[in-house]
């Protein structure tokens, strides 16, 4: 299961799998992160500690045990791997044996509950699935867990411990470490483990990548010794990477700018306002979390719009590609046809002309119905090359038209059978109006075409082109004196190709097309077209896209 990500440099996440020969990149991750998370806070100007190691113990389980339920093994070993790391790395360290057991089973525990809550694949889906499923997962993996471990830890260390610390001292300093440490870590080490490791090295070293990261670390040096409202500061290049890079090079990013504050705390480069209590710590250390958490909520949005714009990038080339197709058929079908169409027309005019007298009614009644198939069929074709030219044209760029000149364009194209059926054409001086000449001539000629076989029987057509001007509408009328047509037969276009091609060509032009019911004999089409700029400057928007 995989699905793209990235904008100009893209990268997918896999999903889930199981561990398989990396049991020793779990615990040495552990290991690292929890010994560089004890060495900070046990610097002289640490307030707080900074535990970086959960959120990648959280992670690993998350995104390699497939399903904490009936996995019971797999998550012993993991656990058990968490616990040596954590062992190691306080002994490393220089505590005591004893007191390093004390918060060992809270620890477990808190990452055991996080893993539970993010098992069914939802750690992998904080990459896939937009703001909301990222805010579920820190929620989940990040800020539950560590008020269980809080608790857990608290209550252990009050029941144990022969320290003389006040149990809100303890649970404040775990609560602080634990939330910011999963809040940068969770995101960064679900990347490490989902996304394949090439792509990964692709969007992370880099020299824009690299420049970013020193431009994250020299303004969180700078302006923490240097600047008042530190953070606000220090989010302007976490914000430039959520709005130009990937969400791994974010991830990356907010990962370095904790740890360098972290960093500069401990060895007295970022100097925190005195404290009277302990409580007042979350003053230094809440809006750490303030910062990063929106600047991660922004990425993570972008990254969202990225995928979500890939993806209908993709569907409108494959759906250009099948209208493609579609019109190649179209035109191809349509001209394959014709022929045997015409043989068939040809050859029943043939019998029905050397035949005449010597057929029997009924035989040359069948005939007559042959050769009326065969040119409704001619028709038909007619107008699916017709259909494939109006998804053509409406392509064309925009321009000045004069619709006298389109109307005489379609009574030139259609002249073999104005003259045969004798056409009588009464117009007026028609404007000029915004739109593609070839889709606006192909409109005309179908309301001339179906208004000649309106015509009745023993009478030569009439046609009558009106056109009346109103404010930022151009109204025109063609009316035909032949048989009227049903009240709904826009509605129901597939009843008249013709019709049907019209008021595609119409809509197009951002126009609407209707029937007039007030006409005493015949029918009346009315169509409105746009007299402004705005359609104009859409259109040729649309045609330059």
């Amino acid at each position: 299961m995989s699905a793209s990500f990235g904008w100009r440099t893209g990268w997918h996440t896999q999903g889930p799998s199981d561990p398989a020969g990396s049991w020793w990149a779990l615990g040495l991750g552990f290991l690292v992160l929890a010994w560089v998370s004890i060495l900070l806070s046990r610097q002289p100007g640490s307030v707080a500690s900074l535990w970086l190691a959960n959120g990648w113990a959280i992670a690993w389980l998350s995104t390699r045990v497939q399903g904490i339920q009936g996995r019971g093994v797999q998550v012993a070993l993991a656990l058990t791997a968490v616990a040596l790391a954590n062992l190691l790395a306080n002994l490393a360290a220089g505590d005591a044996f004893l007191d390093t057991l004390v918060f060992l089973p809270a620890n477990v525990l808190e990452v055991a509950v996080a893993a539970w809550l993010l098992s069914g694949g939802r750690a992998w889906r904080m990459l896939q699935q937009g703001p909301r499923a990222f805010m579920s997962g820190l929620w989940r993996g990040a800020l539950l867990p560590a008020v269980v471990g809080t608790v857990l830890g608290t209550l252990a260390f009050s029941s144990t411990s022969t320290r003389a610390l006040p149990w809100q001292d303890v649970a404040l300093t775990w609560l602080e470490g634990d939330l910011i440490g999963n809040v940068v870590t969770l995101p960064l080490a679900i990347c490490v483990l989902t996304i394949p490791r090439a792509e990964l090295l692709r969007v992370w070293v880099r020299p824009g990548t690299l420049a970013l990261l020193l431009l994250c670390t020299a303004a969180t040096l700078v302006a923490g010794a240097w600047l008042p409202m530190p953070f606000a500061y220090m989010a302007v290049p976490l914000l430039a990477a959520a709005s130009l890079s990937p969400f791994p090079v974010l991830a990356l990013a907010t990962f370095v700018t904790a740890l360098t504050v972290g960093l500069a705390t401990a060895l007295g480069w970022f100097v925190p306002p005195p404290i009277s209590a302990s409580w007042e710590s979350l003053f230094i250390n809440l809006p750490l979390v303030l910062t990063l958490l929106p600047v991660l909520m922004l990425g993570i949005s972008i990254e969202d719009q990225r995928r979500q714009r890939a993806e209908l990038q993709s569907s409108l080339q494959q759906l250009s590609r099948a209208h493609e197709g579609l019109q190649a058929f179209a035109r191809m079908a349509s001209h394959d046809l014709r022929e045997p169409v015409n043989t068939i027309a040809s050859f029943s005019q043939l019998l029905q002309q050397d035949e005449a007298g010597r057929l029997a009614p009924r035989s040359a009644q069948f005939l007559s119905h042959v050769q009326d198939a065969a040119v409704r069929m001619r028709r038909l074709l007619d107008s699916l090359l017709d259909h494939a030219r109006l998804d053509r044209d409406a392509t064309e760029p925009v321009t000045l038209v004069p619709l006298d000149d389109v109307l005489n364009q379609a009574l030139d194209s259609l002249a073999a059978r104005v003259r045969e059926t004798g056409l009588q054409v009464q117009r007026q001086a028609l404007p000029q109006v915004l739109g593609r000449r070839s889709l606006l001539v192909l409109l005309f000629q179908n309301l001339l075409s179906r208004a000649m076989k309106a015509g009745l029987a023993g009478e030569p057509p009439r046609v009558a082109v009106q056109v009346l001007l109103t404010p930022g509408r151009l109204i025109i009328s063609v009316r035909d004196h032949g048989l009227a047509l049903p009240p709904d037969v826009l509605a129901e276009s597939e009843l008249d190709a013709s019709l049907a091609l019209c008021r595609h060509a119409v809509e197009v032009h951002g126009g609407s097309m209707w029937l007039d019911a007030d006409v005493a004999e015949g029918s009346r089409v009315c169509i409105a077209l746009p007299q402004n700029n705005e359609f104009a400057a859409e259109a040729t928007m649309e045609s330059h896209t």
